[in-house]
């Protein structure tokens, strides 16, 4: 994808062709030239015109052949342009970037063995070539993990000793959850390149990732300390302020988090993706922090960007619940209602549109509706064990903690490593007073993810209070406000007349844990091997294809041809951070449609500012 990205960058970064009138070439070089300027106004088909013309003229052209093989490659011509690019090597065999090139090419056409046969004869005429290498790792890292390896080793050995080399391995390390090794190369990174802002990201990444991984609260002093010193280096970069932000509120800095947010949205002007993430950032910040007014302010803010969303909707009708104004709590509930609502009508055989459509009848304290619609997505997804746990959070919902607990068994019979399901049937257990049952379950998810322990720690507490604590009086939510409808489906609405109390969301009670659970399932389910396209309505053939692959709790990885890298999603709302072998770095910000199975991102970065929509083809297994 990296080579996408390249030729996406042409279309960028030139200029709208000029209105002029030119007198007509008369020979071969004039057709060049002039097919060089429209090539540069972005008049790919009057460019391609000349390249023809100039070769006609002169069949011996070498330098047209390479340049038309560009045109080629723009028009997803990549059988045509290797040709050209045969021509030329056959006409400057001395030329090494010719080889360079082709490879690119074959890499962009699929011909992954011919594109490895030209970075290899790179790699014969010039050994200290770590950008061939790093170039065959990437191709190689599909199939012969081993062979990329040595490959990045031998990028790292050429003196003098590059950055690019070592974070290039330190990202395969990641991929294959090395993190000792990821972090020594990334800190050998950092001392190549001590004012390369995105290094210093990059470590912070990692390092969070330890600290899940390890369970230690003490990590995020290291965290901070790195993105500290990124936005220090690169002090307009938004997304630095936003990811500081949130480890500023793990670490109950709220004050620190709540500047760092509002810097993210300021800094973002103009992305309406980044700035709506910001939006939601800081209003979840001030729903923990009680402002739900100023709460309402920031969702209000992110609908003007994305009005399609319907996460925001649910946020604004809980937060008007809270200030007892049913009202604009009933408005709320019937947009996001509508929303979810035309998702599962377009994607009626999709299990997500359902369990989106599920939690808005959560909200509305119509769990029969609700635990329905969550029945329709197991049956058309009976092998997920992510979707059956989901429906076990709806069962505990309704009180009925047996049928929970049956639901994450069968979970954890199709993903004995999922350590929330563990949690979840421990929890259930806890919940039917079998405490000593329980915990099995909690030893086994706190082996499998560290983090598990402090979220485990609250949810009991929580729990056995309430068996010593009277129940509580019920509070005016905005449950059962939206008028009388049947869901995709055919599932019918019980009567609001009389609402029952609405019981804790999610799987679990505690908010913060269960919002934190929720991200770790948006990532798990982002998980696939995507088509990317230029058009919105991906027709044609797709310019290159990613893999997402969840890691841990809301967190994932990306990779695609030559370029890989790493980011978060939040109720459907991510980003991630890139880099290309040759050193090109950037993030792509994106949303997310679970009903219609596609991801719509925003690139920028190494001089790219541009969009596209990728498919996923198949989800990750």
């Amino acid at each position: 994808m990296r080579n996408a990205l390249l030729l996406l960058s042409l279309l960028l970064l030139f200029p709208s062709p000029p209105s002029s009138q030119a007198q007509e070439p008369t020979d071969a070089k004039g057709y060049f030239d002039r097919a060089v300027k429209r090539f540069k106004n972005k008049d790919f088909d009057g460019a391609l015109n000349d390249y023809d013309k100039a070769l006609a003229l002169r069949p011996d052209f070498a330098e047209a052949y390479f340049d038309r093989s560009f045109i080629k490659s723009i028009h997803e011509d990549y059988a045509g342009a290797v040709a050209d690019l045969d021509k030329y090597v056959s006409l400057r065999p001395g030329d090494t970037e010719g080889y360079r090139m082709r490879g690119i090419t074959k890499a962009l056409r699929g011909d992954v063995e011919g594109a490895a046969t030209d970075y290899t004869r790179l790699i014969e005429v010039n050994p200290r070539d770590v950008d061939a290498y790093l170039s065959r790792a990437g191709l190689r890292s599909k199939k012969d993990e081993a062979g990329a390896l040595a490959d990045y080793n031998r990028a790292t050995e050429i003196t003098p000793p590059s950055a690019v080399a070592f974070d290039a391995r330190a990202r395969f390390f990641l991929g294959k959850n090395d993190f000792t090794a990821a972090l020594a190369d990334f800190n050998r990174v950092i001392e190549l390149e001590p004012r390369d802002a995105d290094a210093y990201h990059a470590r912070a990444t990692l390092r969070e990732r330890l600290a899940l991984k390890e369970g230690r609260k003490d990590y995020y002093r290291d965290v901070l300390a790195d993105l500290d010193k990124a936005v220090e280096l690169s002090p307009k970069a938004g997304n630095l302020y936003g990811f500081r932000g949130r480890i500023r509120d793990m670490a109950r800095d709220q004050g620190g988090a709540l500047a760092d947010y509002t810097k993210q949205i300021e800094l973002s002007e103009g992305d309406a993706t980044e700035q709506g993430y910001g939006y939601s950032n800081r209003a979840h910040l001030y729903e923990k922090m009680g402002r739900h007014a100023e709460e309402i302010q920031d969702l209000t803010s992110q609908l003007k960007l994305q009005p399609d969303r319907g996460s925001p909707y649910l946020g604004l009708a809980r937060a008007y619940g809270k200030l007892n104004k049913p009202q604009e709590a009933r408005a709320a509930l019937a947009e996001a209602l509508r929303l979810y609502s035309e998702e599962a009508l377009r994607a009626p055989d999709d299990p997500w549109s359902h369990i989106s459509l599920s939690g808005v009848y959560r909200d509305m304290g119509d769990h029969a509706s609700a635990l329905k619609l969550m029945d329709k997505a197991v049956a058309l997804a009976p092998k997920d064990a992510l979707v059956i746990s989901l429906r076990a959070a709806q069962r505990k919902a309704r009180g009925d903690y047996e049928g929970a607990a049956a639901d994450y068994s069968a979970a954890i019979e199709l993903d004995p490593k999922g350590q929330w399901a563990y949690m979840g049937r421990g929890l259930m257990r806890v919940n039917q007073g079998r405490d000593a049952e329980a915990e099995p379950d909690f030893k086994k998810c706190v082996a499998l993810e560290p983090a598990c322990a402090d979220l485990i720690e609250q949810n009991v507490a929580e729990i056995k209070s309430k068996r010593t604590k009277p129940a509580a009086t019920t509070v005016t939510r905005p449950h059962s406000v939206v008028p009388q409808a049947a869901p995709p489906g055919g599932v019918g609405v019980p009567s609001y007349a009389k609402p029952p109390p609405p019981p804790p969301r999610g799987p679990f009670p505690n908010a913060e844990a269960a919002a934190r659970n929720l991200s770790a399932q948006n990532a798990q389910q982002l998980s696939g091997t995507y088509d990317l396209y230029l058009s919105e309505d991906m027709t044609g053939t797709p310019f290159g294809s990613m893999v997402i692959t969840w890691t841990k709790l809301n967190e994932f990885q990306v990779r695609g041809d030559g370029w890989s890298g790493a980011g978060k999603i939040t109720n459907g709302d991510g980003f991630y951070d890139w880099k290309f072998e040759d050193g090109k770095t950037g993030r792509t910000t994106f949303t997310f449609h679970w009903g219609q199975q596609t991801l719509r991102g925003h690139v920028v970065g190494s001089g790219l500012d541009g969009r596209y929509v990728a498919r996923r083809r198949s989800p990750f297994k």
